[in-house]
């Protein structure tokens, strides 16, 4: 291991100051990342988590990783569906820093802005030539919404915009809208 390699290494399991925390920084479960404007917020659609969630992106912590580490893993896993390198997180780690680092009970929270997105998309892209669910690897938050493939099996199915806003429905004619929708195209597919 080189002297920068090590140094990368031992930087990841430094401590950055966290918001309002219930646990302590070493004893976190899971981790994430939210990237938000101040008016929307970037979620993501999983349906095979035995119900139709929509969620952020982020999971559970591996043995020995830094809160920095599992979230990057993660939002990559979920994202792009490839596995981060060493390589990767240390490049992340010095050059894809967040705005702020929360805390909510065990899950860590690394906040990022929406045009963040393009340089996570940047970095990946000096590591990796492609995803599995992009013909191309994308550019920008476009790219990751509407250039997706999907892929039998994938966490995260569809990446959408959500507005910043505590405690929202969703109407209920606009729910029987998408129901409607939903049917009338998989008739169509049927008769195919």
């Amino acid at each position: 291991m080189s002297c920068l390699s090590a140094i990368l290494s031992w930087m990841r399991f430094m401590p950055t100051p966290i918001a309002k925390s219930t646990a302590t920084i070493h004893t976190f479960e899971a981790a994430g990342c939210l990237f938000t404007d101040g008016i929307h917020v970037i979620a993501g659609y999983q349906p095979k988590r035995g119900t139709k969630l929509i969620s952020g992106f982020g999971g559970g912590r591996r043995p020995g990783e830094s809160y920095f580490d599992t979230a990057m893993r993660e939002v990559l896993e979920e994202l792009l569906e490839i596995k981060p390198s060493e390589a990767l997180l240390d490049a992340l780690n010095l050059q894809f820093q967040p705005s702020k680092v929360l805390m909510n009970g065990p899950y860590i929270i690394l906040q990022y802005s929406l045009d963040d997105i393009d340089t996570l998309l940047d970095i990946v892209s000096q590591h990796y030539s492609h995803s599995p669910i992009y013909t191309h690897m994308p550019f920008g938050l476009s790219d990751l919404i509407f250039k997706r493939k999907f892929l039998k099996g994938m966490e995260v199915e569809t990446i959408l915009i959500l507005p910043l806003v505590k405690d929202f429905l969703v109407d209920g004619n606009f729910r029987k809208d998408i129901d409607l929708i939903q049917t009338e195209t998989e008739s169509e597919l049927a008769q195919v």
